[in-house]
């Protein structure tokens, strides 16, 4: 303490000292890299630098941060040594500031902002060209990836893109564009149905994606191919059209979707030709050059798998083949030597290296001799068996090539002598002689004709047919014909043959009867004329049979017919006969006596005006003149519906086959035992019989106020018609009409409790008949109906002390008052807790959790009751802390 009176006056001393105050500098800032306004694209990064200093700091003694819009970009960090900043500050889609800020150990700063807009970038464009949704892919081929792109301020080099699948994922392709935007590419897809999304992004990061669904099938399988004409060494002539014909197929694409493609070695291409859904392909050709030709046929599918097919094909100019003998229709004696010459020649291949056949359709191979040096062949033959020879002559050369000539040769036979005959045989006066040649043959096979020459009693005529005329014959003449066969080229030997004219019997020139229909009580008359060739006088007879019963009926020219004799149907015969000195001739004619039909005298209905259910019974009264017993037949018809109904002499008429009204005709016909028949017709009208109510109902045994009910009736009628029903609804009890549909909806205006309501049906055909019936029903007592459903206050927050009230509403739909009477229960004891609108709950009644219900019961006047409820549970009350002591 004794120190203290040196210190005081020391601090005295220094108080009243002059005070030097020491002042600190701002530092300053600039943003050097840009001006206080820039422009730059959406999405770019940009470095921005600043330059800070100090009067009275070290740059290694201040602080810099960035900030942009508030962000922190670049914290608080020392600038370089020689007091340089730099803060590298990425950018979206806004406009943004950005402010540099620097600061001294002693606290102070300074900040300079630039304001940055920014530019609207935009995206990139993307379009894929390959693969597309139509084309034919596999997993074993490549598939080209294929794209353009661009960008408004990219180039396309620079633009990020990318391949994907939604089964195979990122695709491992090369995905850069070129210069123009061309992206191409190719790669593997599995098995399947890909979504391709082809996604380019662009140095700002906006991206633009395109898509494409494409299926990708297995592994392709290649194409079948084969060359089915011409075949694999044959030749063709030059200039000639060559057909090419093969098969393509393919197991993943129809035919006509494979490329064709048919080449020769020598001259190229040759065309595609057609091919069809069944892989028929075909090419005409007709320009091949001469020569050996690989014809090729190249088939590839759509990815470009190939199958080739090949065959050799000669193409040159065919042999010049003439024939010098025989000449075509030369005719050579059988069993002679025949001469064949001719001469060939070819512009490839000298005459000895052509083959020449020579072949008969009759004997085959004749020769097959080869031409000598300066293209002559010379040989004979007198093998050929007799016949027209269609002989075919061929010369080949070494390709193939052939050239064909025919000739036709006869190799002629005699014919042999024939067979004469002459008919007829005995020939009488009135017969023309005919002469039949037949059997003459002929080894050649050709036709062979006959010459005919008559001699009359030995002296040669100038008739020379097969036929002498009856006119130039007379009974006694011997006649004789000589035949001389020829078979076009020579005649062969004759024969000769004989015959003597005998007597002719008479002629029945005509027979006949009149009438040429009789009935069966006419008078006939025959009539018969004859002629002799002989010149004789004839005697004449008549005869009538019945040919049906073997009855003699008569002779002489006329007969009456008789029914007992002859009946309708029977043919009655006229046999007339002439005879000369030697013989007679008969001849007969017939008749059929004609039926005469039955008369129908009365038709009749009885009854004449039925019901639907009766049986109508029609009777006839018919006669017939040929006293034949008749067959009647029966038809029902209803001639109003044009319907067909039945058979037979009795009918019974049954719903469905006639209305009311309909006429119903009995149609008769009468058939004697000719068939000929009468026919007649009765009518009756059917009456119409009134429908019948069957039954009555309602939807419901109890009807109360408020209720809809409904009255069905079914109704029936004899006549099958369908009746309207109609309905009308009355209070018996008020006598007031409530309605007049099959519905009504009873209210308090129509009826009150207790009254007798009654639906009246009425069933009405469609010709006013009609059938009545009625069903009653009393109007029930309505029980109270609450308006207001019971509710409990309060419905939440209710703990074990809580005062409940009870409300609700019910009015009595038949106009009486409701009395109501509550009553609460605890449902969790099953205990009943009081039973007035109020309850104040206690623990001794009730506990958190339990449900506490209020039922209110509505009374009306009669005694009828309707309940309504409500519950509610019990909440747990939070213990309270009433002291606490340490």
């Amino acid at each position: 303490m004794r120190s203290l009176p040196f210190i005081l006056p020391f601090m005295v001393a220094c108080a009243s000292d002059t005070t030097t105050k020491v002042f600190n500098n701002t530092p300053e800032i600039t943003i050097t890299s840009h001006d206080a306004s820039i422009e730059i694209d959406e999405r770019q990064s940009v470095d921005f630098i600043a330059q800070v200093s100090d009067a009275n700091h070290l740059a290694s003694e201040l602080d810099v941060t960035w900030v942009k819009d508030g962000e922190t970009i670049c914290d608080w960090s020392a600038p370089s040594e020689n007091g340089e900043s730099l803060c590298s500050i990425s950018f979206e889609d806004t406009d943004a500031t950005v402010t540099v800020q620097a600061r001294d150990p002693e606290g102070a700063a300074a900040m300079e902002s630039v304001q940055v807009t920014i530019i609207p970038n935009e995206a990139p464009s993307a379009s894929i060209i390959s693969p597309i949704e139509t084309g034919s892919y596999y997993s074993d081929e490549m598939i080209a990836f294929q794209a353009e792109v661009s960008d408004v301020e990219n180039v396309p080099p620079d633009l990020e893109i990318s391949w994907e699948s939604n089964l195979d994922g990122e695709l491992p392709l090369l995905s850069t564009a070129d210069a123009n935007g061309n992206v191409e590419s190719a790669g593997y897809l599995s098995e399947g149905s890909h979504l391709i999304q082809l996604s380019v992004t662009d140095l700002s990061g906006k991206t633009t994606t395109d898509s494409v669904v494409v299926l990708v099938n297995g592994e392709n399988s290649r194409p079948e191919c084969s060359i089915t004409e011409p075949t694999d060494g044959s030749a063709a002539t030059l200039s000639e059209m060559v057909v090419f014909r093969g098969l393509a197929t393919d197991t993943d694409i129809p035919s006509e979707e494979l490329q064709i493609m048919w080449a020769s070695d020598r001259d190229g291409d040759m065309g595609s030709g057609t091919v069809n859904s069944a892989g028929e392909v075909s090419l005409p050709f007709d320009t091949l050059t001469a020569g050996t030709h690989t014809i090729s046929l190249q088939v590839s599918d759509e990815v470009g798998a190939l199958c080739t097919d090949t065959i050799i094909l000669s193409i040159g100019t065919p042999p010049v083949l003439n024939i010098a003998t025989p000449i075509d229709g030369d005719l050579a004696e059988f069993g002679s030597s025949i001469s064949f010459s001719a001469t060939v020649s070819d512009n490839e291949d000298i005459p000895s290296q052509i083959s020449v056949s020579w072949n008969s359709d009759l004997d085959g191979l004749i020769s097959n001799q080869s031409p000598d040096s300066s293209g002559n062949i010379n040989f004979t033959s007198a093998s050929l068996r007799a016949g027209i020879h269609n002989i075919l002559v061929t010369a080949t050369d070494p390709a193939g090539l052939n050239t064909t000539e025919t000739l036709s040769l006869r190799v002629n036979n005699s014919p042999t002598a024939p067979i004469v005959t002459i008919s007829p045989t005995p020939a009488q006066t009135g017969d023309n002689l005919i002469a039949v040649a037949s059997g003459s043959n002929d080894a050649d096979g050709d036709n062979i004709t006959y010459q005919f020459e008559w001699l009359q009693n030995g002296i040669t005529t100038n008739n020379t047919s097969a036929t002498i005329l009856s006119a130039d014959t007379t009974k006694g003449e011997l006649w004789t014909v000589r035949v001389t066969p020829n078979d076009g080229f020579q005649n062969g030997n004759s024969t000769e043959q004989s015959i003597t004219i005998a007597n002719t019997p008479p002629v029945i020139d005509a027979v006949s009867i009149s009438p040429a229909n009789p009935t069966s009580s006419e008078i006939l008359t025959c009539s018969g004329s004859a002629s002799d060739l002989d010149g004789e006088t004839l005697s004449e007879s008549y005869s009538w049979e019945n040919q049906n019963t073997g009855m003699v009926l008569g002779s002489g020219s006329s007969i009456t017919l008789l029914p007992s004799a002859v009946a309708p149907g029977d043919v009655v015969t006229c046999t007339y006969q002439a005879s000369d000195s030697d013989d007679s001739s008969s001849d007969t004619t017939s008749v059929t006596v004609e039926n005469t039909a039955p008369e129908i005298n009365n038709v009749h209905i009885n009854p004449s005006t039925p019901y639907i259910g009766e049986t109508l019974t029609c009777s006839v009264s018919a006669s017939d003149p040929d006293v034949e017993t008749l067959v009647e037949t029966y038809t029902w018809t209803n001639s109003t519906s044009g319907s067909a109904l039945g058979t037979g002499v009795t009918y019974t008429l049954i719903e469905g086959d006639a209305l009311p009204n309909d006429t119903i005709v009995c149609s008769v016909e009468v058939q004697d035992a000719a068939g000929e028949s009468a026919t007649d017709t009765a009518t009756a009208s059917v009456q119409n019989q009134a429908p019948t109510i069957d039954a009555i109902t309602l939807d419901q045994s109890v009807l109360r106020l408020g209720d809809t009910i409904t009255c069905t009736a079914t109704a029936s009628d004899l006549d099958g018609e369908t009746p309207t029903i109609s309905y009308e609804w009355s209070n018996l009890t008020t006598q007031i009409t409530l309605g007049v549909s099959a519905s009504i909806t009873l209210t308090n205006s129509m009826a009150s409790s207790l009254d007798e309501i009654e639906c009246v049906a009425v069933a009405e055909d469609g010709y006013g008949e009609s059938d009545s019936a009625s069903i009653t029903i009393s109007v029930e007592q309505n029980a109270p109906a609450f308006v207001v459903s019971a509710q409990i206050t309060p419905d939440t927050g209710v703990k074990s002390n809580t005062a409940l009230t009870c409300t609700g509403a019910a009015l009595d739909p038949d106009g009486g008052l409701s009395s109501l009477a509550y009553l609460w229960e605890n449902h969790t004891t099953g205990s009943t807790l009081g039973t007035g609108d109020t309850l104040t709950l206690d623990n001794s009644i009730a506990q958190p959790n339990d449900t506490i219900s209020c039922t209110i019961t509505a009374t009306d006047s009669n005694q009828n009751t309707t309940d309504s409820s409500d519950s509610i549970t019990v909440e747990n009350t939070t213990p309270v802390i009433t002291s606490l002591s340490l």
